[in-house]
């Protein structure tokens, strides 16, 4: 019977008011997207050998749903590899990998799927949602910018910096450094713009994210937009997701002194009327210097002047993204609800005939 790969036909053999039975209604759940905490509650008692595996596998992907990398790993790993559940190791691992990201993570992933059976590469590219679904909203939004259209930007932009938040308050903030200059380039008003980041991102982030635009390009309102961003930080203990916290805000406060003692304003092109903090005010005429070159002064000074630690920090903040897709590398992949057959489904065909 240990050699049986269909849950539902294991059930099946049992009577119909076996306590088995709860752990089927644990794989339905959790393969749903629904939650059934005394099912789960009530599967984690069984003791049958031939149900532990199936036991390990509801929790692994009870854990990979939830984003719980680590309590996923455990259970993942704890599928006798020789159990029809144990099929699915690799997806979890591949998972694991996709959401860790870094360096190397392409080449990771190719190891890990490739030495896989069919079935298996299936679910996973089933499971996994690619591209991010923030990657088309995030697209849309600018291309109402590009449109002109503000409000729509505005809308699609702040639903991205919410969900973001949600994820990674540092990605949120990276975003909203991203949205601001994406504004000043457009040559649109903007002045909607940043009392909206305000609202999605909090006080404290909204100003750390406008200090970050503007430097290199007004150092002097980016250190006060910084010292903003300072004043308002959140308390220890609000369970408020933000970036600037205690472990920050003396990197960031160092940050705001080096953009206070590097003079003010870069000589620009243009100067827009706005409704909202002057984002990039231009000034006296003569030879430009670019944001991009000013940019890389300042963290050049941050390297120099400030420790390995903070400067790392830093330096990934004042780095303005190249595109959305820059920031997704980041996030935790994206997954699809599949339903129990087709865990199932792979799971049979990947155990093969018994």
């Amino acid at each position: 019977m240990s050699r049986r790969t269909d849950l539902y036909a294991l059930m099946e053999s049992l009577p119909g008011n076996d306590p088995a039975w709860n752990l089927l209604d644990a794989f339905d759940a959790v393969t749903n997207g629904m939650e059934n905490p005394e099912a789960m509650k009530k599967a984690e008692k069984l003791s049958s050998p031939e149900l532990e595996p199936w036991k390990f596998l509801v929790k692994a992907i009870a854990f990979l749903y939830g984003g719980k990398a680590e309590q996923c790993r455990k259970a993942a790993e704890a599928m006798p590899g020789d159990s029809p559940p144990g099929k699915l190791k690799p997806v979890f691992r591949a998972w694991l990998i996709r959401r860790q990201g870094g360096t190397g993570t392409d080449q990771a992933l190719f190891e890990t799927l490739t030495g896989c059976c069919n079935p298996v590469m299936e679910l996973y590219r089933r499971l996994i949602i690619e591209p991010h679904p923030l990657c088309l909203t995030a697209e849309q939004a600018e291309e109402a910018l590009r449109q002109g259209m503000e409000e729509q930007f505005s809308g699609l932009a702040g639903r991205v910096l919410l969900a973001l938040k949600e994820q990674s308050p540092f990605l949120a903030l990276r975003y909203g450094v991203y949205c601001l200059n994406l504004v000043n380039d457009s040559g649109c008003e903007g002045s909607g713009f940043f009392p909206l980041t305000r609202k999605c991102l909090g006080e404290a982030d909204a100003f750390c994210a406008l200090g970050l635009a503007l430097a290199g390009r007004d150092n002097e309102a980016a250190a006060a937009a910084l010292g903003n961003a300072l004043k308002n930080a959140f308390p220890a203990g609000t369970g408020e997701k933000a970036f600037l916290d205690g472990t920050n805000a003396g990197a960031l406060e160092r940050l705001a002194k080096l953009f206070g003692s590097s003079g003010g304003r870069r000589r620009g092109r243009r100067k827009i009327e706005r409704l909202q903090p002057d984002l990039f005010p231009a000034v006296s005429t003569g030879e430009e210097e670019e944001p991009g070159a000013n940019r890389e002064k300042i963290t050049a000074a941050v390297r120099a002047y400030l420790c390995e630690k903070d400067a790392a920090l830093l330096e990934t903040v004042l780095r303005v993204p190249l595109s959305f897709e820059e920031l997704a590398r980041e996030l935790p992949p994206a997954v699809r609800y599949l339903g129990p057959g087709i865990w199932i489904k792979a799971i049979k065909d990947a155990s093969g005939p018994v």
